[in-house]
């Protein structure tokens, strides 16, 4: 049995989605890769990888618990609640980010480790210091992980480029059933090959 470890925000956790214990995109992760696979989400709502920031997800129970899980495949998508100006300071996100990515990295198992980015912010969520900015993803977060791919030999998935519609979102960030399916199935065709 293949496990697969999915680290992330809210939109791994799968917010909004009405059934996102069958829609989410770890939930349809699971049905494409089928029974040989156990695919299991330690998405968290509103996690940040800035250890400064208002909840990071390195200090998390459910970061504790994917790592005891013992991937075989690790999948990374964090940085969208970075975006927030409560929570962003330029090298923050990248060193918190860069400490999850080691600690799975360094895991006695050696468990394949793959990067995703973002999906575009289409609309902005909260007020003031907590709006989410899609310029700050575009200038500095995604650079940030493909800058950490790079460095540390790691795959790349590029989510930011497959959704590039506000109708595949139900509220302009989060995925819809229909923008979960096409993350899922862009993260299948990338560890399949």
């Amino acid at each position: 049995m293949v496990k697969i470890a999915c680290i992330g925000d809210s939109i791994t956790w799968g917010f909004t989605i009405l059934k996102r214990h069958k829609d989410s995109y770890p939930a349809v992760l699971q049905q494409l890769l089928g029974s040989g696979f156990k695919v299991r989400n330690f998405g968290v709502n509103n996690a940040c990888a800035n250890f400064g920031g208002d909840l990071p997800y390195g200090r998390l129970r459910p970061f504790r618990l994917a790592l005891s899980f013992n991937p075989d495949i690790v999948i990374i998508m964090l940085g969208t609640n970075d975006t927030k100006r409560f929570n962003f300071e330029r090298g923050h996100f990248l060193s918190g980010y860069e400490s999850i990515v080691d600690s799975f990295v360094s895991a006695e198992n050696k468990p394949t480790v793959y990067l995703m980015t973002p999906p575009p912010v289409f609309s902005s969520i909260g007020l003031d210091a907590f709006t989410l900015n899609n310029d700050i993803l575009n200038k500095d977060i995604i650079p940030g992980i493909r800058s950490t791919a790079t460095e540390k030999g790691l795959k790349l998935i590029d989510i930011n480029s497959v959704i590039q519609s506000k109708e595949l979102t139900n509220d302009g960030v989060h995925p819809s059933k229909d923008g979960a399916r096409l993350i899922a199935e862009t993260v299948y065709a990338a560890i399949s090959n």
